[in-house]
């Protein structure tokens, strides 16, 4: 089923806003497919500055703290007065590059042990991707996600020095979405291509932390059981402000991708999850 309102159709470009973020851990697991040498526990800061800061709380940053908002770091992007709020970052003029900036944020917990939703902690991740493989972010994002997949328009955010923007905004077309969350669905694999490390894609859709309000985190994926048919499914989604939805229910074999124009209204967009999924969707599933 494929619908669209409010003059939109099928070839125009949506914003996926933070629904990106999950594409910069796929762009882990495919590099890794590729040969380059990352891991959950690829330290962040040794990484991108070639060598261990004096700081061993900030030494102990790892790719997996950079992908679930427990970098420990000066950055919560639901607090406006955080210094590594987004907004913060993206205003100021001082630091161009965004990448220096967020290293340069004070530690104010041990890495692992807060939950902060942080975007310039997931840019730090599509940064140390971009560092071990080479490669700038949105050609890796060309030749190992998009052209497989078949997706050739998109638009992708750079920032001031040029980097892809690894923390959201990405533009996309509603049913290459859904590719992309096919591709997770299949294990990461592509008409016989196995695209993304099968091993690191488990471990991204896997219970890796608990967010602030109690929820269930994977590496950039977010988790969340939905009641419908009188059963429980467990589902694992992108989203991002507004109510733009990649969700993933493997056990009902089910994709489902919604776009939408609520920017600052969760409890509006919410319910494209909480209410439409179950009431609409998952219950003509059988």
């Amino acid at each position: 089923l494929e619908e669209y309102f409010r003059g939109h159709d099928a070839d125009r470009l949506h914003t996926t806003r933070s629904a990106f973020k999950t594409m910069t851990s796929l762009l882990v697991g495919a590099a890794i497919a590729r040969g380059t040498t990352l891991s959950a526990a690829t330290p962040v800061v040794a990484t991108l500055e070639g060598a261990p800061p004096a700081d061993p709380r900030r030494g102990a940053i790892t790719l997996a703290h950079a992908l679930t908002h427990r970098t420990g770091l000066a950055c919560d992007d639901s607090d406006r007065e955080s210094p590594g709020n987004e907004d913060s970052m993206q205003e100021q003029r001082a630091q161009p590059d965004w990448t220096r900036y967020a290293l340069a944020l004070p530690v104010v917990h041990d890495p692992g042990s807060y939950y902060a939703y942080c975007s310039a902690g997931v840019n730090l991740a599509a940064a140390v991707v971009a560092k071990a493989s080479g490669r700038w972010i949105p050609d890796l994002f060309d030749e190992t996600i998009a052209r497989p997949l078949g997706i050739f328009q998109y638009a992708w955010n750079l920032t001031p020095t040029g980097a892809g923007y690894g923390a959201g905004g990405v533009q996309l077309r509603p049913r290459d979405m859904l590719k992309i969350g096919e591709l997770a669905r299949l294990g990461g694999a592509w008409h016989g291509r196995q695209l993304i490390d099968p091993a690191w894609l488990r471990a991204s859709i896997a219970h890796q932390s608990v967010t602030s309000n109690g929820g269930s985190d994977g590496y950039a994926w977010h988790r969340y059981t939905i009641e419908a048919n009188g059963r429980t499914y467990q589902e694992i989604e992108a989203n991002g402000n507004g109510g733009q939805f990649i969700i993933v229910v493997p056990e009902a074999e089910l994709v489902v991708v919604f776009t939408a124009g609520s920017f600052g209204r969760y409890r509006s967009w919410r319910r494209m999850r909480d209410e439409w999924l179950p009431r609409y969707i998952l219950a003509g599933v059988r």
